[in-house]
């Protein structure tokens, strides 16, 4: 009995943490952090203050696209992957962009700029006046199997190499995403990283039964999307990891924000219904 109370579950997947971290460190200044950085650590990273989230406790209150809904995202709390409930996955997405002659930091520039307009057909992105710059709030409006589910994400880290977004309580997924270009063996390569597990119970259900082939689905189409634009062969290589298979039982009420649940409320439904309608006219 001492044993299990000495050994924190939550604290098994640290060492592939530090890899994925390292990983991401390939590039000059690409950073990718489990948690914002609290003031009293900027010291230790000083060249690297401008290009992070400030430290917060919920999601602002404004600051959103005009024609987005800032449901299940105002006010919300940052959620890693910490806080999650399912099994832990690392999933990799990689587009490999031949005979462009671009460098990485056109690559992501492009990739920034068009990276709301790159989603699939079910899904919108709304970035807000600031673009994709630290501390800035992306709502998403998502036609899932289960329905409509409207969400955000906030940029965590942003630089000339890459940018990262972090997830709010009640996100199908706690834990954040990382975009990146850099160049291996004189090929220039996209990047997408997710390290996240199911926010609660009901997402841990829809994730195996289907959302995690409709998570690939989305970054592959981001992925193949983007090579259009740039006018290449899309060249894309998947890799996914089970890095922790446990479940976080003391994390269960995070179902108590679950946004899926939360839109489909019949107050809310309504007003998702026209923002959506909106933003797909007939």
């Amino acid at each position: 009995m001492s044993d299990l109370v000495v050994r924190p579950r939550r604290l098994r997947f640290h060492p592939k943490l530090r890899d994925l971290v390292a990983e991401a460190r390939l590039d000059s200044r690409c950073l990718v952090m489990p948690h914002f950085v609290l003031e009293r650590d900027r010291a230790s990273v000083p060249r690297d203050r401008d290009l992070w989230a400030r430290a917060v406790e919920r999601f602002p209150a404004s600051g959103f696209a005009e024609e987005s809904m800032d449901l299940n995202v105002k006010g919300r709390r940052p959620c890693a992957v910490m806080a999650g409930f399912g099994s832990l996955w690392q999933k990799t997405y990689e587009l490999k962009v031949h005979d462009l002659g671009l460098e990485p930091e056109e690559l992501m520039g492009e990739f920034k700029g068009n990276f709301c307009r790159l989603q699939a057909p079910f899904n919108r992105f709304y970035a807000g006046p600031p673009g994709l710059e630290p501390g800035a709030v992306v709502v998403i409006h998502s036609q899932t199997p289960a329905g409509l589910v409207a969400t955000g994400v906030m940029v965590l880290f942003a630089d000339p190499l890459c940018f990262s977004l972090i997830t709010p309580q009640g996100h199908p997924e706690a834990g954040w995403m990382t975009f990146r270009a850099f160049r291996r063996e004189d090929t220039p390569v996209v990047q997408i990283v997710g390290f996240g597990r199911a926010s609660d119970p009901f997402f841990e259900v829809a994730y195996r039964l289907m959302g995690s082939k409709v998570q690939v689905r989305t970054w592959t189409h981001v992925l193949a999307a983007f090579a259009e634009h740039l006018g290449v062969q899309a060249d894309i290589s998947i890799r996914q990891e089970r890095v922790d298979p446990a479940l976080q039982w003391a994390n269960s009420w995070n179902i108590w924000h679950n946004a899926q649940i939360r839109t489909l409320l019949p107050w809310n439904m309504i007003r998702a219904r026209r923002t959506w309608s909106r933003a797909n006219p007939r």
